[in-house]
């Protein structure tokens, strides 16, 4: 899509619960993000910790009752820590007992996407979190203090290798910011026929959606178009290459003329891309994102379109994606 590179690392953590009850709230991330965050400011030099007590000063009201859920989305931060990085959960349920097992994705995203910040910082935190039992964020049956971490394992296109094995870590495997795309074939047309769109995460796209006036469920409701949703994809990786205050159209100029051409014809065919149905919902009041759920289109989605949705679906959309939000799967 871009001969600019777009850095990603991509750790798969498996936590296990070391105590005989943990309760999860609905949306961890945010609880991970507050009590990580400030376990690495903790832990880093001054100098180095001043950015992130600056990010994380806007999270300090925020986290006094970690346990309380009577939060409203807009005192949650968007931009939390000092780096572009993504919490991502994968959802099972919300008790676990001992010996259950968690799964946590990390992601280090654009120029934070450097093995050796997640080594030297990063898993000590996550190690410290699991361990130590810190009265500025425990409560009842929490999980902070209450695990161990079993596995890691990291992105090579679409298999996971193994990092930290049984406790053990792999010093010798060599990770870099390219090798989650190793082996997936982006400009290769898929032989798929693709109609869904089904977010796993609840969504809150920055571009504007279109109103859903034929299904006449809320007028309120946003269901974004195919175009509505490329746009975003733009705006994500603009802002990862040229930084948070780039523009679509400051992407779209980097772009080769044949690429330029792809994506010009690739937003003429969304824009003929009818809706069908969806089940959109609105998202709790305290959970970031606003909407979450599934839309169908009434035509397949044109295969030159799939490759920038694949992009966006890993590399997650709209805003808090530092949560984990904006993630989609297709069907």
């Amino acid at each position: 899509m871009s001969n600019t590179p777009l850095n990603l690392i991509r750790y798969l953590f498996i936590l296990n619960v070391n105590s005989s009850l943990v309760w999860l709230p609905k949306w961890p991330s945010i609880e991970l993000s507050f009590v990580l965050g400030n376990t690495i400011a903790d832990q880093l030099p001054t100098t180095q910790a001043r950015p992130w007590k600056k990010a994380l000063a806007a999270c300090d009201l925020y986290g006094m009752k970690l346990q309380s859920e009577k939060k409203k989305r807009e005192n949650i931060p968007e931009s939390p820590w000092p780096i572009d990085a993504i919490l991502f959960w994968y959802p099972v349920k919300r008790t676990y007992r001992q010996n259950e097992r968690i799964l946590l994705e990390l992601k280090l995203v654009g120029q934070c996407a450097d093995h050796g910040l997640f080594l030297e910082v990063i898993l000590p935190a996550i190690e410290n979190i699991g361990k130590v039992t810190n009265s500025h964020w425990h409560y009842t049956n929490c999980l902070w203090g209450h695990f161990d971490i079993q596995s890691i394992y990291t992105a090579q296109g679409t298999q996971w290798k193994p990092l930290v094995n049984n406790g053990h870590l792999d010093l010798r495997y060599k990770v870099n910011p390219s090798q989650w795309s190793k082996g997936l074939k982006f400009n290769t047309a898929s032989s798929n026929a693709i109609d869904r769109l089904t977010w796993l995460a609840p969504f809150e796209l920055k571009k504007c959606g279109i109103n859903n006036q034929q299904l006449k469920k809320t007028s309120s409701q946003k269901v974004p178009s195919i175009t509505c949703i490329l746009e975003e994809i733009v705006q994500r990786m603009s802002s990862i290459i040229l930084g948070k205050h780039a523009t679509c159209d400051d992407f779209l100029e980097i772009l080769e003329s044949d690429v330029l051409l792809s994506w010009r014809e690739a937003m003429e065919q969304a824009s003929h891309i009818p809706l069908l149905r969806h089940n959109i919902t609105s998202a709790p009041s305290d959970m970031p994102g606003q909407w979450i759920g599934s839309q169908t289109f009434a035509t397949f989605i044109p295969t030159s379109i799939i490759p920038y949705l694949e992009f966006g679906s890993i590399f997650h959309i709209g805003k808090y994606t530092h949560y984990g939000c904006g993630n989609f799967v297709m069907i």
